[in-house]
């Protein structure tokens, strides 16, 4: 499959993937090996192709925007971003993280609008969170282009306004 994309004439491919029925309990939250390797597999698959890769975290439905969440889904998006990190840490720049897919409130009437002020701010920290997970894993890390996304990846004036990119020199 990697191949005839390639043929089609694509440079890159994202790589959508959950995680939170691969990870463990609380306060490791160790991601299971065996699916690592697999996703370390297809990463490869890709860049061994001449491709660029965007990895993510994709529908994992624990990551709810809401300070009634916060304190729960930080620590647990530290270490799952911890993990990726350190485990694509000496891949070169074909490698682009993406710290969340379309975050939002499932079910809300602002799902798709923008978010509220509260879900937007909650999605600012969340991305904060996980790009300081990131860079704190050293390597080509330290450096590497990192994709951050509005609540609900919206392009609405609200999102946007509102998206507070973190300042770690990168930007």
């Amino acid at each position: 499959m990697i191949n005839k994309i390639k043929e089609a004439g694509f440079k890159t491919v994202r790589i959508p993937v959950s995680w939170g029925q691969h990870m463990g309990s609380a306060s490791s939250y160790t991601v299971d090996e065996a699916w690592m390797d697999r996703v370390q597999e297809v990463v490869d698959y890709c860049i061994d192709n001449g491709l660029y890769v965007v990895l993510n975290t994709h529908h994992d439905d624990w990551i709810v925007p809401t300070n009634s969440k916060k304190s729960e889904v930080e620590p647990k998006l530290k270490k799952l971003w911890t993990q990726i990190a350190t485990r694509f840490k000496n891949y070169d720049d074909k490698l682009i993280f993406e710290t969340l897919n379309e975050p939002r409130v499932q079910g809300s009437a602002e799902e798709w609008s923008g978010g509220t002020s509260e879900t937007r701010a909650v999605v600012n920290s969340y991305n904060k969170v996980a790009l300081e997970a990131i860079r704190n894993t050293g390597g080509n890390n330290a450096k590497r282009a990192v994709m951050m996304p509005t609540n609900g990846a919206s392009g609405t004036d609200a999102a946007i306004n509102d998206m507070v990119v973190p300042n770690d020199g990168n930007v």
